[in-house]
């Protein structure tokens, strides 16, 4: 799994750009244990910008998009003047670390 940086406890944007399904999987880890585990599935009509928290004491949190074989999606992830993109062709597994 790549490790792509580092977010601050609080809020963070993210956003799915695709024209088909994507599951993704939000993982929050806290001291080596997963501490929250939550499924969303995106499609071109729900790819607008969201605002999620990171839950407290939190160290690590793990995102996997998933789309169909054959299909790609844009996975981003804002906080500040952190921006990261991943793309999903057709999996990504993202980690970053909260500090």
């Amino acid at each position: 799994m790549p490790y792509i940086g580092t977010l601050q406890q609080g809020n963070y944007s993210f956003a799915v750009q695709t024209t088909t399904l994507v599951a993704v999987t939000f993982i929050s880890i806290r001291r080596d244990r997963i501490a929250e585990a939550e499924i969303a599935v995106y499609s071109a009509s729900t790819g607008a910008t969201q605002s999620r928290s990171i839950p407290s004491n939190v160290a690590r949190l793990v995102i996997l998009g998933n789309a169909p074989v054959g299909q790609a999606a844009i996975i981003k992830i804002t906080q500040g003047s952190n921006n990261f993109e991943v793309t999903a062709a057709p999996d990504a597994a993202i980690i970053m670390d909260v500090i």
